[in-house]
């Protein structure tokens, strides 16, 4: 029998987190992905992880770095998306991010306005570390 994986899908726990969270959900529709379905037109967010790893010690914490693209079809409704982000971020302490998944603080470590040139789509990137430890299951 293999061993389970005592780290968390990060990226994927962070999506569920954004889907539900009240402030994020009205104004992308549920729509947060990790890439741009074909079609899709803003309000989106989409998730990346650009970094971060296990904390040394005994328990599996983690700290991930998350990219996230709040994409809007106006300048004000990129602000919007991104403003909701940020205040979702700080709600990440000692909360389920998913089923599979607990955070344990997150902090924004920058917010860039970064419009998406070729299509003159308004767009803030978001980069911030989160804490999470995946919630341990039964054998």
């Amino acid at each position: 029998m293999a061993a389970s994986n005592p780290f968390a899908d990060v990226e994927g726990a962070v999506r569920t987190w954004l889907r539900a969270h009240s402030a994020v959900r009205p104004l992308v529709n549920g729509q947060v992905h990790f890439g741009i379905p074909a079609g899709l037109k803003p309000p989106f967010i989409t998730v990346t992880r650009i970094g971060g790893g296990p904390q040394a010690g005994d328990t599996p914490l983690e700290d991930a770095r998350i990219s996230l693209s709040c994409w809007g079809g106006s300048k004000k409704t990129a602000v919007d998306v991104v403003q909701a982000v940020m205040f979702a971020i700080q709600e990440m302490a000692m909360e389920p991010l998913d089923d599979s998944t607990v955070g344990y603080g997150a902090k924004v470590d920058s917010v860039l306005w970064s419009p998406d040139i070729p299509s003159d789509t308004p767009r803030y990137v978001v980069d911030f570390t989160v804490t999470v430890m995946a919630k341990q299951t039964a054998a």
